[in-house]
């Protein structure tokens, strides 16, 4: 993987004008050597106390150990940031990689849910220091 650099999936997504942020501008990561989007993080709900992280990378940057830099990155960023008591991480209860990611920061299988495209785990994660 060449050089990972974060920019903004939109130009909407800048300034809300609030002291506190309500989301982190959803990010894209792109790959320099090859100018493609690997992937998007960002991090939802900020004022709720409780924000949801959230990933999506494509297959071909699976097991770079991207999703769990990426996840920290965000969340690191909102608990200096913002006022959080724990992040809510929901993932497809089949994706053993985001399962992991969730279990290596801390994150504990807290609830499921299920929406039209799949079951979930909602897995809380502490805060990061």
């Amino acid at each position: 993987m060449g050089q990972i650099t974060l920019n903004r999936a939109h130009k909407n997504a800048s300034s809300n004008g609030w002291k506190r942020p309500k989301q982190l501008p959803i990010m894209r990561v792109i790959d320099a050597r090859i100018e493609i989007v690997s992937g998007i993080v960002g991090v939802h709900a900020l004022q709720s106390g409780t924000p949801e992280l959230g990933i999506w990378l494509r297959r071909e940057v699976y097991g770079m150990g991207l999703g769990r830099q990426l996840i920290g990155a965000v969340a690191t960023w909102a608990t200096k940031n913002c006022l959080v008591r724990y992040f809510e991480y929901p993932v497809a209860e089949e994706n053993v990689a985001s399962r992991r990611i969730a279990e290596g920061f801390g994150g504990r299988a807290m609830e499921r849910r299920t929406s039209p495209k799949y079951k979930s785990v909602v897995y809380h994660i502490p805060l990061f220091s």
